[in-house]
């Protein structure tokens, strides 16, 4: 989800910019990075975060965005372990009339960017799958997590900041912790992390 956030964040502003641009109007102010689940922080008129949705499916968003910094490369470390069974739990299917197109760029961003994964679930109530650890930054899914008793590490966020679990905020940070965990003999240095 931290992923999604700072590109859909980046995405906005970029077409904000040129839509700026193609009607001679001078560039809009960058909306913040956002520091709240609800994007409140964002000047935004009722239903126009819908729009930029919308708009973000409609050009290929998930399939642009970058991977959080050392993602794949840990990933690809867990999974060779042989130890280590990951299973992609995500809840892109909030908006009716884009399922088809959420899926199918959520899973070529996968293979792009040679995500190992055993399993991809598209599921809203994350606390109901089980899994031995979840890696999770959204704030209702921490707290429905911890509430329902799972192992969970939180991506550090502004916006999450009201949670109290195990944190990281990078993914050395999170190869340490499961190392700890399960003595996976991981190499923990990730080039350019």
């Amino acid at each position: 989800t931290a992923q999604f956030r700072g590109g859909f964040w980046r995405f906005v502003n970029m077409s904000r910019a040129l839509d700026a641009a193609e009607v001679g109007q001078p560039d809009p102010e960058m909306y913040p990075y956002p520091q709240t689940w609800d994007f409140s922080e964002w000047p935004l008129v009722n239903g126009e975060l819908d729009v930029w949705f919308e708009r973000f499916i409609a050009e290929g968003g998930y399939r642009l965005l970058p991977p959080m910094p050392g993602a794949p490369e840990a990933l690809r470390r867990l999974s060779n372990t042989k130890k280590v069974r990951i299973v992609v739990v995500t809840h892109r299917l909030f908006r009716t009339g884009f399922h088809a197109d959420v899926a199918g760029q959520t899973l070529y961003w996968l293979d792009r960017h040679e995500i190992p994964s055993w399993d991809i679930n598209f599921l809203r109530d994350k606390d109901r799958f089980d899994a031995d650890v979840f890696l999770e930054d959204a704030p209702h899914n921490l707290r429905a997590l911890v509430a329902a008793g799972r192992e969970v590490i939180a991506f550090d966020q502004p916006y999450n900041q009201t949670v109290d679990v195990d944190r990281a905020v990078s993914w050395s940070e999170i190869l340490a912790q499961l190392d700890d965990r399960w003595h996976l003999g991981l190499d923990l240095a990730l080039p350019g992390i």
